[in-house]
């Protein structure tokens, strides 16, 4: 009868530290000076600051619409779900009706099926609409797991829509 724990052998030892190395996956992103992997969390977060700096730039798009868009999809998912709210955003954005819906649909459209790492979708065909394809034609594991990316990266959206994105009074405030 043992009360205390084994003590792991030098041998042992090496052999956990392999494994762990093993599972840290690389990224495809540049890399810091320390040779280490980005985490997923920077990875999206690095791809949301590009998407909406893009966005922003881009003069046929409403900033203030695109910021109200962005900030209505997490909410259109949980009513909706996943595949009829991206396809709204990508009939808005195709019908030319709303320019920010269809802002939003392509930055899905390359997180999910380009950028990702993760992402059951990356690499899905050249059919158009890619993402669209991909969520009807994949399984409902692929399709949880890119709907719970989804989220991810509309977290990121959201906080630097809201910092980028400054809401513009008509009158300025007074102190009382």
């Amino acid at each position: 009868m043992a009360k205390y724990k084994k003590k792991k052998q030098p041998h042992e030892m090496a052999s956990v530290a392999e494994v762990a190395k093993k599972q840290t996956q690389p990224s495809s992103q540049p890399q810091t000076g320390k040779n280490t992997p980005q985490l997923m969390t920077q990875q999206r977060a690095n791809f949301a600051l590009q998407a909406v700096q893009d966005a922003i730039a881009n003069p046929s798009i409403e900033s203030k619409e695109f910021k109200s868009q962005v900030r209505r999809l997490p909410g259109m998912l949980q009513v909706n779900g996943f595949g009829q709210a991206i396809a709204f955003y990508y009939a808005k954005g195709k019908s030319g009706k709303l320019p920010a819906c269809g802002e939003v649909y392509a930055l899905l459209e390359r997180w999910l099926c380009e950028k990702s790492p993760h992402s059951p979708y990356r690499g899905v065909g050249a059919a158009e609409p890619r993402l669209l394809t991909a969520i009807t034609s994949a399984d409902q594991q692929a399709y949880r797991q890119a709907q719970a990316e989804t989220q991810a990266l509309l977290q990121w959206v959201k906080r630097f829509c809201e910092g980028l994105i400054v809401k513009e009074d008509s009158e300025p405030r007074e102190e009382t």
